[in-house]
């Protein structure tokens, strides 16, 4: 254990962790690592890839549509929701559960070399409540711990199994190739924040314009230091932009030669330093887990860092993300 670089379950949209509503890939892959609590202790380090366990795979005979759902009845006011295309070979395992209240049965329905995760849902039910969200992601996740996965965009809804077989022949080839391309890869985020104070300091020590406004503001009303507070703030905000593009670059350049793949991600405050996912091989994790941890040690007392998965690769499949 390390006290530079925290690792933890996607933050943020207040999604849980990995465990439970998991799929399972009848492959023959070795299982997953044990389950980790949702929220670890403050500077905690533990090794990437513990998520969701994965039991023992189930026979089934490929082609065949596997799960509990009566398959969605526009008559019935029921539709499919889908949260993503895997291999046919995937099957949810008997806890997967859905979106809605009470949760839906997680199903898969295959055509060719792809199947749909998919549960039956009211088509006059309200969708996006939070615990619809953890259900989405953590179905995602857990199914990308065994096995490729192109997440379908939030709240996708079809009327029944015929449209989900007509989405996977119509653009199966496209599927069965971006899935190969994810074969034993997965999301990690680094997001790093600075600490306020410090950061502060080095742009005012940096700029003496910045440091002569800071002076005049200090200790003055508001309303008279107006002009003076708005210049002030001009100047912090094009600092802290320069300075969040130098990190993004340095942390691409520290682990460039570790990833498959990069994508910047907006940032979420105005202390925000970095914000980046990285599509990674599951064999190079640990080294990659290292350089970051090497280079968070460097940055320690500017910034924090916190490494967000892994997950489904939601950063990396935008063209899959199919509209209903």
């Amino acid at each position: 254990m390390v006290d530079r670089l925290d690792i933890s379950p996607a933050e943020g949209a207040g999604l849980a962790g990995l465990a439970g509503n998991v799929t399972e890939a009848v492959r023959g892959l070795p299982p997953a690592p044990a389950t980790r609590p949702a929220e670890p202790p403050e500077n905690l380090v533990e090794p990437p890839g513990s998520g969701a366990a994965r039991p023992a795979a189930s026979g089934r005979r490929p082609g065949e549509h596997t799960g509990g759902t009566g398959g969605g009845d526009v008559a019935d006011g029921t539709g499919l929701f889908v949260y993503g295309i895997v291999p046919s070979d995937v099957e949810p395992t008997p806890d997967a559960a859905g979106v809605g209240d009470p949760p839906g049965e997680v199903a898969a329905i295959r055509h060719g070399e792809l199947a749909a995760l998919v549960s039956e849902v009211g088509l006059g039910e309200p969708l996006g409540r939070p615990a619809d969200l953890t259900a989405y992601q953590e179905l995602l996740d857990g199914t990308a711990a065994v096995a490729p996965v192109l997440p379908v965009r939030f709240g996708t809804v079809v009327t029944g199994p015929a449209a989900v077989t007509e989405l996977l022949t119509a653009h199966h080839d496209r599927f069965a190739a971006a899935l190969d391309g994810l074969e034993d890869r997965i999301e990690y985020m680094v997001h790093g924040r600075y600490h306020e104070q410090p950061l502060l300091g080095e742009l005012l020590a940096a700029d003496p314009e910045a440091a002569d406004l800071a002076r005049q503001v200090r200790g003055q009303p508001e309303v008279a230091t107006r002009p003076q507070r708005i210049r002030l703030g001009e100047i912090v905000s094009q600092a802290v932009e320069l300075r969040r593009e130098a990190e993004n670059r340095h942390v691409l350049d520290a682990v460039t030669s570790l990833v498959v793949d990069s994508a910047a991600r907006p940032p979420s405050s105005e202390l925000d330093a970095v914000n980046l996912a990285f599509l990674v091989d599951s064999a190079r994790a640990d080294e990659f887990v290292d350089a970051l941890e090497a280079y968070a040690g460097q940055r320690r007392d500017l910034l924090r860092m916190r490494l967000l998965g892994p997950h489904a690769p939601y950063d990396f499949v935008a063209e899959h993300q199919l509209a209903g």
